[in-house]
């Protein structure tokens, strides 16, 4: 690739709730112009990882100190063998990259726990050494010190990007997980609003033997279960006030399970259960909408969650507007989250504070990241 400065560039790296990929992205920042993504793949994650993690998650308190440290450092090694195979396929001089952003992958989200945490493990002392690249990791728990949820990050990128002074506009983030970014002249607020893919997932794996429903095609084949429907908004989470965040510790298959076991004697079939989810997806994400953003809102759509039709067609016959991705504003849904991270990196090098105050409740701006330098 063409020879650039140094200070310009930053691999970015994120899996989400999905636990099925690593998506890399190579991002360059100039003063005057947004985060530009110059190179971005996405590259499968070992089959036992998945299995590894929702092991530990799903079974809560009886993982040992010893596994969860050999997780960490095993996931660290796997992202920076990933990341090698990225700079070589991509001929990239890893001399003129400043760092590697390293999420990590979420163990436990506990903004509101006695002591409120967020866990995120894959070392970065791992990666800084196998790539001999800084590595920047930690990204949550900077927010949360100060009095933050720690999440979600997203609307400080999606405001940098795609805040545009004529027309309001919200940016949904749809992975496991789904957010909001109200983006109003008067207004700049963003949060969690419940359940995206992490459901479906779940119960497309369990019963049809696939990691997800590709575009939405089974649940096209369901009719939605209102009643279920209406049980499961009727969950403490979706009624409150921001600021807040949630995470697959909360929403999983036994959260799912609490409300169909009052459904059990009923003949429902499984697509229609995963009709519902989608239908849930759509209805809190509109809701969210509705509650906080003006009647002009323009919606568009980034995430996993973009390629899943049906939630665009609910999301479009709910807001009564039709409903776009990112890639209409000139930016791939796929690649938001891991370009986040590369510019939260960025900013910690070059010691700038990320304001989050009016989305996560943290107190002051602070610097989010923690720097692992080789």
């Amino acid at each position: 690739m063409a020879t650039t400065s140094q200070d310009n560039l930053v691999i970015g790296t994120m899996c989400g709730t999905s636990m099925d990929s690593l998506d890399i992205a190579l991002v360059e920042f100039t003063a005057d112009s947004h985060p530009k993504v110059l190179r971005a793949d996405s590259y499968a994650l070992p089959k036992d990882y998945k299995t590894r993690y929702l092991g530990i998650i799903d079974a809560k308190d009886s993982t040992s100190l010893q596994e969860l440290g050999e997780l960490d450092a095993w996931t660290g090694r796997v992202y920076a063998e990933l990341i090698n195979k990225f700079i070589i396929e991509n001929q990239l001089d890893r001399k003129q990259i400043q760092a590697v952003a390293n999420h990590g992958q979420t163990l436990w989200h506990a903004p509101n726990a006695r002591e409120p945490f967020s866990m995120q493990i894959g070392s970065s002392s791992h990666i800084a050494q196998l790539t001999q690249i800084t590595t920047v990791g930690d990204f949550r728990n900077p927010d949360i010190a100060a009095g933050g949820q720690g999440a979600p990050l997203a609307p400080l990128l999606h405001r940098e990007i795609f805040f545009n002074q004529s027309e309001p506009r919200c940016i949904v983030n749809i992975g496991g997980l789904s957010n909001v970014s109200i983006l109003q002249l008067d207004k700049y607020i963003g949060f969690d609003t419940g359940p995206g893919n992490v459901l479906l997932d779940c119960w497309t794996a369990q019963h049809f033997a696939m990691p997800y429903d590709k575009d939405g095609e089974v649940a096209a084949t369901g009719n939605v279960i209102p009643e279920l429907l209406n049980a499961m908004l009727g969950d403490p989470y979706f009624n409150k006030t921001p600021p807040k965040s949630t995470g697959r510790e909360y929403f999983n298959p036994a959260w799912l399970q609490k409300y169909l076991q009052d459904f059990a004697s009923n003949n429902y079939i499984p697509e229609d259960v995963l009709a519902t989810l989608v239908a849930l997806t759509s209805q809190t994400i509109v809701t969210a909408i509705k509650e906080h953003a003006v009647h002009a809102t323009q919606v568009y759509v980034c995430g996993g969650g973009a390629k899943n039709l049906q939630i665009i067609a609910g999301l479009s016959s709910l807001l009564e507007k039709q409903v776009h991705t990112t890639s209409v504003l000139g930016v791939a849904p796929d690649w938001i989250e891991a370009t986040l991270f590369a510019w939260l990196a960025y900013k910690r090098i070059n010691r700038l504070p990320s304001d989050l105050t009016e989305i996560t409740g943290a107190k002051q701006p602070v610097i989010l990241g923690a720097v692992y330098e080789v």
